[in-house]
């Protein structure tokens, strides 16, 4: 037997060994191979955010309510950029309430999505959509300089340092698709910030 031949048996047996990858167990082999290609993408566009200290902002909700960027040195804080007119956003907002659901409660985090929408359109956003979780405005402008060059959707897990520890843009018009990467791959990510 080879010796290129028992590293790779060796290399398969760990992949699928790792209690980590047990999470494939919920979702369809060809879902992991996206996603890890998804991921493949967005390790290059997000190299210029990772790692980097949030700007600073002033969000404002329709209710008057302000989220600005002191609000996260309290807790992990999970953030979405999204617009009305973009299919990715779309397709993933009944991911972002079942996402926002499952993790409300927790002591140590908080979530926030963030638009440059008029108040009237989010209204109708939220009420075709029956989303419960916060959004606040931003100008465009604003939304730019924190997410730079990357498109929407865009999500960023914040440390409680305003660390940008995660981040992912773009994805998936199938609802179905944006359900499994927001609520399998996605949480992962903030479990591991929330550990």
């Amino acid at each position: 037997m080879s010796t290129k031949y028992v590293v790779v048996k060796i290399w398969v047996a760990i992949f699928f060994l790792t209690p980590g990858i047990c999470i494939f167990s919920q979702i369809s082999h060809e879902d992991s191979i996206n996603y890890f290609e998804y991921s493949k993408m967005n390790i290059s566009l997000g190299n210029d955010i990772r790692g980097k200290t949030i700007p600073g902002f002033n969000a404002k909700a329709q209710n008057g309510a302000l989220f600005t960027d002191d609000d996260l040195h309290s807790k992990i804080t999970f953030i979405n950029f999204w617009f009305e007119a973009c299919a990715p956003c779309l397709a993933e907002f009944q991911a972002l309430e079942k996402f926002y659901n499952n993790n409300k409660s927790k002591e140590n985090f908080q979530f926030v999505t963030i638009t440059f929408e008029a108040d009237s359109t989010i209204e109708l956003v939220r009420k075709k959509n029956n989303l419960t979780y916060p959004i606040y405005r931003l100008s465009s402008d604003s939304c730019r300089k924190i997410i730079g060059r990357l498109g929407y959707p865009t999500t960023f897990i914040v440390n409680k340092n305003l660390e940008i520890v995660y981040v992912t843009t773009g994805g998936p018009t199938d609802p179905k698709i944006a359900d499994k990467f927001l609520n399998h791959f996605i949480q992962t990510e903030l479990n591991k910030q929330l550990e």
